[in-house]
């Protein structure tokens, strides 16, 4: 006789669902990459401004290119020149990474960065545009962050919950983060600084932009870089740690 008492299978994945985890899986490992989301899992201040900023070497790397390409300029004065040495520089960073057997992504992507900088400032004649990248990078984020806050989904609380094990949308027993005073509140405040922070930069490089000066254009531009990010970074951690520690958060 056929036994009936065998355990009946779990009823398997329809590929919708399974499409649907991934989609989730794609969008908490894009969150966790953000500067919020560093910030937001991190156990300590430091923790926080290690995870957003890559650490102190990662800083050099991304502040020592600018500096050579300013001070180039002021004794050249030539953009063709000024190129050189910050080009050099981001090469040889990537060199020294991968003799100490270091992961070179970061490098790799300063690298990138600097090689798209100096070409459209050799391609324009104009030092500044070595740094308009930056300009619209400030400007492409203050718009998605200010955008986010008028539909009352600050994208603060949108990185916090992609975190989360399970989506409190999903759960019968939570209050959507959006419709929790407190924690939409804090969504709300991070995201605003963020805006602040980048318009602050738009408000002081721009018209330096417009105007020509490039040697205050790459001053400003390193015054207001990490010395400003940092401190966003740990407002960040401040405000939203309490929601983390309540959160089931993937730290993985």
């Amino acid at each position: 006789m056929r036994n009936t008492s065998e355990p009946e299978k779990e009823p398997e994945k329809t590929t919708t669902d399974q499409a649907d985890a991934d989609v989730r899986a794609a969008l908490q490992k894009s969150a966790g990459k953000t500067a919020v989301g560093k910030a937001a899992v991190a156990e300590t201040a430091r923790d926080a401004i290690t995870a957003a900023t890559g650490g102190w070497r990662a800083q050099i790397e991304a502040v020592v290119p600018s500096i050579l390409f300013i001070v180039s300029l002021v004794i050249t004065g030539e953009v063709n020149l000024s190129v050189i040495a910050p080009i050099g520089f981001s090469v040889l960073a990537i060199l020294l990474r991968f003799i100490q057997k270091q992961d070179v992504t970061a490098s790799f992507g300063g690298l990138i960065g600097v090689l798209v900088a100096a070409g459209l400032s050799l391609w324009s004649g104009q030092g500044k545009n070595y740094f308009v990248v930056g300009l619209w990078t400030s400007a492409i984020f203050a718009v998605v962050f200010l955008i986010s806050m008028l539909v009352k989904r600050p994208i603060a609380g949108v990185i916090v919950n992609l975190l989360a094990d399970k989506p409190e949308e999903e759960s019968a027993d939570d209050v959507p983060w959006f419709k929790d005073r407190v924690k939409f509140r804090k969504a709300l405040l991070v995201t605003a600084v963020w805006v602040a922070m980048f318009i602050l930069r738009l408000s002081v490089q721009l018209p330096l932009y417009l105007s020509g000066e490039e040697v205050a254009l790459g001053i400003w531009r390193l015054a207001l870089g990490i010395p400003v990010f940092i401190p966003v970074v740990l407002f960040s951690w401040v405000v939203l740690r309490s929601w983390v520690e309540s959160a089931r958060i993937k730290l993985s």
